[in-house]
């Protein structure tokens, strides 16, 4: 959702309709998003999203051969808000994304999970990349908690309720999850808050990839994995 409530209107943009297909249905099993539309490539892209104004393009860039020329243009001609890149690899060309514009770079192999996260942390106005190396987490705009012995504040039922946070889960599927009621779950959910003096949801998941009680899939590549860096 964005900070007034609203699902998160996506554009998604691949000339591989498969690709489309399974962008959509991941996002639409969620209520924090809205598939507003589809583009088979990056001039379509510019049209659809200065008419419907959505508030991330989402892009698989594994088949436009990285051109970072059309990807600055579709950047600075589109009427989205944020733009997130999902690509093969980290490489010396990916990596002068942030340099155009673009607000999130992420291997298009993460898990779903990651994605959904990358989409709700670029809808909060972070920048997010993908370098190699190990995870880490930075902010300008929020606090993070960076001191694991935190968890320790936490009871294994609150530390189950993070990382279900984390993964995208709303309070009612945390409740059917852990088969408890929507009032414990929220509970579980306030008091977490408080311990980890987190703001809000987009907060605990920074905090939850931070500290490791979530990770990415790694890519099918073990050597090519990403960690996230958030700016």
């Amino acid at each position: 959702m964005t900070q007034q409530g609203k699902p998160i209107r996506v554009l998604i943009v691949s000339d591989r309709s498969i690709l489309r297909a399974g962008y959509r249905t991941l996002l639409e099993s969620s209520p924090d998003f809205k598939v507003i539309d589809e583009a088979e490539n990056i001039a379509q892209a510019i049209k659809v999203s200065a008419a419907k104004s959505p508030d991330i393009a989402m892009l698989d860039s594994g088949s436009y051969a990285m051109d970072l020329a059309a990807i600055r243009r579709m950047v600075a001609l589109q009427g989205a808000r944020y733009t997130l890149m999902l690509v093969e690899s980290i490489n010396q060309h990916t990596r002068q994304l942030p340099g155009i514009g673009v607000d999130g770079v992420l291997l298009n192999q993460s898990s779903s999970e990651m994605i959904c996260a990358a989409l709700r942390m670029i809808a909060a106005g972070y920048t997010l990349i993908s370098p190699a190396g190990a995870p880490r987490v930075e902010s300008n705009t929020v606090t993070t908690v960076q001191d694991t012995g935190h968890l320790e504040l936490l009871t294994h039922r609150e530390v189950d309720v993070l990382r279900l946070i984390a993964q995208g889960l709303t309070n009612a599927e945390i409740s059917a999850e852990l088969s408890v009621s929507d009032s414990t779950v929220k509970s579980h959910v306030q008091n977490m808050f408080n311990k980890l003096e987190l703001r809000n949801r987009v907060h605990a998941v920074i905090f939850a990839y931070e500290i490791g009680i979530v990770t990415a899939q790694p890519p099918r590549e073990p050597q090519d994995q990403a960690g996230l860096v958030l700016t």
